[in-house]
C-alpha cells in the first residue's frame, strides 16, 4: 500500500512491516507501529526553516528555535528549581535535574519520581530476560516487582 503525500514528491511505500522512505537515495525505514516517525523524517528532506543569523536550514521550527538559542542568542529560557543554573533546551534542564537533584520529573511528587527510577531500571533487566515479551507483560512484571519490593508486611 502507498499513501500519497501532496505536499512532497514521493511516496512512503508500506511493505508489511516498515515504512519506506521514497526519496531517491534514502534508505530509512520506520517499523509501521511508528509510521508518525516518517513523517518527521520525510521533513529532513525538504528544510522549511531558515535561520535569519547564519542561513542554515532546519526541517523543523523548533530545531531552528533551538539552534538560535544555543549559537546566536544565548537565550537560556529553562531555568533549574533547585539552583541558579538555566538551559537552552527542556531536555538539558532535565538531565541536569536527574544527574544533580535526583529528579526523574522535575514536576512529579517524590512518590513518582521513585517509581519512574525503579520503572527504568527494572524494564532494562526484564527486556533483557524475556525479549520476545510484549510492552504490556512488561509493565504488568514492573507492577508485579514493585508490588513485592513496596508490599506491607
Amino acid at each position: 500500500m502507498s499513501i500519497p503525500t501532496a505536499a512532497f514528491p514521493f511516496t512512503i511505500i508500506d511493505n508489511g512491516t516498515l515504512w519506506c522512505c521514497g526519496m531517491p537515495g534514502c534508505t530509512k525505514q520506520i517499523p509501521t507501529a511508528k509510521k508518525s516517525l516518517i513523517v518527521y523524517h520525510r521533513n529532513t528532506h525538504f528544510p522549511n526553516y531558515e535561520c535569519q543569523h547564519c542561513g542554515e536550514k532546519f526541517p523543523q521550527k523548533n530545531r531552528l528555535d533551538v539552534h538560535i538559542r544555543t549559537t546566536h542568542t544565548g537565550e537560556k529560557p529553562y531555568a533549574c528549581k533547585h539552583c541558579e543554573r538555566a538551559f537552552p533546551q527542556l531536555s538539558n534542564l532535565q538531565d541536569h535535574e536527574r544527574k544533580h537533584h535526583g529528579m526523574v520529573n522535575s514536576s512529579a511528587p517524590k512518590e513518582d519520581n521513585e517509581f519512574a527510577a525503579f520503572r527504568a531500571k527494572e524494564v532494562k533487566w526484564i527486556h533483557l530476560e524475556h525479549s520476545d515479551w510484549t510492552i504490556q507483560q512488561i509493565r504488568t512484571e514492573v507492577m508485579r516487582r514493585w508490588q513485592l519490593v513496596h508490599a506491607v508486611a
